[in-house]
């Protein structure tokens, strides 16, 4: 049995993404190509340090931001959104654990720290890129970067100090890409490294399985109106915004219908602007903010299969793993043609795609999806290729190959 380590910068069943999702699918998934493994992270949103699930140990470690000064909110904003902690005990620990490889989900100093821990142990490590960060939006980027904007930061002297600064990705064993984009990037960038392109998958037996939860009765839905699902981080990024707007010119044009938007909240000014942005357009009563569930919350499941269609409004997206959970769940999925929604979406084969942030065009998707039999033929194609195509158990399958070929070539 490979005993591999699975690092990541926080790791919170209550504050679940699809991050967390794929690591820990693909956790359970390896099990059965004799690969095992641990997940590590730091404490951020999740301050219990020792946890097992399912036979999985998950191993939490104190950490720091390395800026100053920073309050409590702007400490709270880079747990939510790709903070770059420092945690010298993860590093302690990974100097010493009997690990044959080490797979890092994060980028920035914990991908540091575990390149230092790997070249001290002569061991292989894979880096993995999940969410587009190396062609990350100006504008997403700076929003990342707004609770820094007044700090000074002291973290290069602790990765000088510790070498975490050096070649990262040019020392891996191995890089992972969700998105063909930055695969096609890095494989431009670094010729001669190993990159395996390799799509998120989804859980189809949960999400297709009927449960007895009713998502209307539980977050108190009329279940005359037609109700449409978003689910996703709550951020700028998502734009749930043009959601808000599409149930407003909907009500108006006398249109029974309800927006359920499910995701945890980035930033509480974000939220607090989607909401006012509800009560300006006077729709607030036809749409329900669910500020996040935990990862084994049935209300979830349940959300997907009592919805009438899902909406994916993205200004970005790398991949998009709850296109494939509304899928597994049945249902029809509009999404905006961004990053790898647009090679996901097959536009009218398995869902239909809308020009980002225009209301104008995710209107004519939606009319358009009432075309006779249209929705049928979606929700068939759709819920084949998410049983078929993006089971767990063909990419957990691939991904401990790779591991196998990463440790051959490291003893060569």
């Amino acid at each position: 049995m490979l005993k591999t380590a699975q690092i990541i910068r926080r790791f919170s069943f209550e504050e679940w993404g699809g991050t967390e999702n794929t690591i820990w699918n693909s956790v359970l998934g390896m099990r059965r190509h004799n690969v095992e493994s641990e997940i590590l992270s730091t404490t951020a949103l999740a301050p219990t340090e020792f946890e097992e699930r399912n036979g999985v140990t998950i191993r939490r470690f104190p950490y720091f931001y390395p800026y100053w000064p920073l309050n409590r909110e702007e400490h709270l904003q880079l747990d939510h959104r790709l903070g770059n902690p420092v945690s010298l005990q993860l590093y302690s620990y990974l100097k010493s654990a009997d690990y044959e490889l080490l797979h890092v989900h994060s980028t920035g100093r914990i991908a540091g720290l575990v390149r230092a821990a790997a070249r001290k142990r002569n061991i292989p490590y894979i880096v993995s890129f999940h969410r587009g960060y190396l062609q990350m939006p100006k504008q997403e980027r700076a929003e990342m970067e707004r609770p820094l904007r007044h700090t000074f930061s002291y973290g290069k002297f602790i990765e000088l100090a510790f070498g975490w600064r050096r070649h990262v990705i040019s020392d891996a064993s191995g890089i992972v890409c969700v998105g063909e984009k930055e695969a096609d990037f890095l494989r431009e960038r670094w010729p001669n490294k190993r990159i395996l392109r390799l799509a998120d998958g989804v859980d189809f037996e949960r999400f297709s399985t009927p449960v007895k939860t009713d998502a209307r009765k539980a977050f108190n839905i009329p279940p005359y109106r037609t109700l449409l699902l978003c689910v996703s981080r709550i951020d700028e990024q998502k734009n749930q915004k043009l959601l808000v707007r599409f149930i407003s010119t909907l009500t108006e044009e006398g249109e029974n219908v309800h927006a359920l938007i499910i995701g945890p909240p980035s930033t509480r000014y974000y939220l607090r602007e989607l909401t006012e942005l509800a009560q300006e357009l006077q729709v607030a009563d036809r749409v329900t903010i669910v500020p996040g569930l935990g990862a084994d919350d049935e209300r979830l499941v349940a959300a997907y299969q009592d919805a009438d269609l899902f909406i994916m409004p993205s200004k970005d997206e790398t991949f998009g793993i709850v296109v494939l959970e509304a899928w597994s769940a049945g249902l029809p999925v509009l999404a905006s043609a961004v990053g790898g929604l647009r090679q996901l979406v097959r536009d009218g084969e398995n869902g239909l795609l809308f020009e980002p942030d225009n209301l104008s065009s995710l209107l004519n998707a939606y009319r358009t999806l009432s075309r006779y039999g249209l929705r049928d033929k979606l929700t068939t194609n759709a819920r084949r290729e998410a049983s078929t195509r993006y089971s767990y158990d063909a990419i957990s399958g691939r991904l401990a190959e790779f591991y196998r070929e990463s440790i051959e070539e490291q003893n060569n």
